[in-house]
């Protein structure tokens, strides 16, 4: 049996990550920093995340949850639990008591995307938390579908709206500088229902990708979302 070290809060930001997908696996890149690299089922949604080794620190080279929010709710029983590992078995334990967790086997789960490579962005915009929730209410009320991302000149307008009704909601943005190329396609809305509530740097390619980066406290966070073909 060997004792994993952990931060809550580490674990807290890898519970917000399970609206994407309660699938997770936790490994060790060759710098030894902890990685976890996952998809949305339809794979509309892929973000990469990496953090200090302190962050949780355990033997061998990674750990996989089949329904990680389940383990998150064992967890939170506790005030302030250890964590030790035997084989397969996680045991949650804070003073005379425990809780025994089966892991899964990362090999049965579905394979990580890998990292992406993103092109040169034609456009940038720094997404402050604020805001995110105003866009994230905006397709509640509208119970809309798509967004829509068009860029020209130092505007960048994104549209919310549902092709299955005429109500759509527009704003535009004053970027720092050029577009490097005009473009216009949608996302699907859920991006921003999915995404952990941070301030990003929204980076949009003409060729019809958006990414969502967040860096900060040693938090390398990479969230890429892909177009929606008409």
């Amino acid at each position: 049996m060997s004792k994993i070290s952990y931060k809550k809060s580490f674990l807290d930001l890898v519970k917000d990550f399970t609206s994407i997908n309660t699938q997770i696996i936790i490994s060790k890149n060759d710098k030894g920093n902890i990685v976890i690299n996952r998809g949305n089922p339809a794979g509309s949604i892929v973000y990469y995340l990496e953090v200090p080794k302190e962050n949780m620190e355990f033997d061998g080279d990674k750990i996989a949850f089949y329904d990680f929010p389940s383990f998150y709710q064992l967890l939170s029983v506790f005030i302030n639990p250890e964590l030790n590992l035997n084989d397969n078995k996680l045991t949650i334990s804070e003073k005379k008591s425990k809780i025994n967790f089966v892991l899964s086997d990362a090999e049965t789960l579905k394979e990580d995307p890998g990292k992406f490579k993103f092109p040169e962005a034609d456009a940038t915009l720094k997404l402050d938390v604020a805001e995110l929730k105003y866009l994230r209410k905006t397709v509640g009320l509208l119970d809309a579908k798509y967004i829509k991302f068009t860029g020209s000149g130092k505007n960048l307008t994104i549209t919310i709206f549902n092709d299955s009704h005429d109500n759509s909601f527009e704003k535009s943005y004053e970027l720092d500088k050029d577009v490097t190329k005009d473009f216009s396609f949608k996302i699907a809305s859920e991006v921003v229902t999915l995404v952990p509530d941070n301030e990003y740097l929204v980076s949009v390619t003409h060729m019809g990708g958006v990414k969502f980066t967040y860096v900060k406290d040693g938090i390398d966070l990479s969230l890429l979302v892909a177009e929606v073909e008409d």
